[in-house]
């Protein structure tokens, strides 16, 4: 046996693997396709993907229900891993330029989920999250006046199962998501007349629909999907 031939291949496998995984983590712009009607979903690792990283193009909930609108639609994927609404953070959304982009296709809706990063220690500001809230719903509204915009609010955080002191993962403060970020984003909702999609009751009490706590897995992908699309239907038809 030629170990001097295998010992490279082994080496050279996790790092192929790596280089792929890292491709497929990182934000990216879906491509507008001419003459369909556009969805736009602003949010973080949970709209991204991340959760089913290596199939997102397949099992992440934008794709799931832009497969259940059918050819009529194509849902545009904006998530940015790590992204908040606060600017003051270690990523703030706004300072990517993916709204320009979004507005340029001209979608007829935005579906807009942030609020989980926000809530890490190092990120909360509690008096400039509203503001900072409102100044993207406002930068959406400038760019596309005559777009719906749906609020949905963060989904629930858990414990990582793959850990045995039962913390929840990535820093994120499950009890700020719950007691603060959700009123907060209800709030804005109302006071802006806006719709809004409860995601964080939603997922409440569906641990098994995240792999860590926090990003969802296939199932969870699927359940989001199918909520969603339940949720934003009656919108779309009256927009027809």
């Amino acid at each position: 046996m030629n170990w001097w031939i295998l010992v490279p291949i082994a080496l050279v496998y996790p790092v192929a693997r790596f280089v792929s995984y890292s491709k497929k983590a990182s934000p990216r712009k879906d491509k507008p396709i001419e003459g369909r009607r556009k969805i736009a979903c602003i949010g973080d690792s949970i709209t991204f993907g991340h959760g089913v990283v290596l199939n997102r193009d397949e099992q992440a909930w934008t794709y799931v229900m832009g497969k259940m609108l059918g050819n009529e639609f194509q849902v545009l994927n904006y998530g940015i891993s790590g992204a908040t609404a606060l600017l003051e953070s270690k990523r703030p959304f706004k300072e990517h330029d993916f709204i320009d982009t979004a507005t340029t296709v001209e979608p007829e809706l935005y579906l807009f989920m942030l609020g989980t990063n926000d809530s890490k220690p190092e990120n909360w500001v509690a008096e400039n999250f509203p503001r900072d809230y409102n100044a993207m719903i406002d930068r959406i509204q400038k760019g596309s006046p005559d777009a719906k915009i749906v609020l949905m609010t963060p989904a629930s955080a858990f414990p990582d199962p793959r850990k045995k002191n039962g913390k929840v993962s990535y820093n994120i403060d499950k009890d700020r998501i719950a007691q603060e970020i959700v009123p907060i984003v209800e709030r804005i909702a109302h006071e802006r007349e806006l719709p809004i999609i409860d995601i964080h009751a939603f997922t409440d009490g569906h641990p098994d629909w995240f792999d860590d706590g926090i990003h969802p897995n296939e199932e969870g992908n699927l359940r989001m999907a199918e909520h969603i699309y339940e949720a934003i239907l009656p919108i779309l038809e009256e927009r027809a």
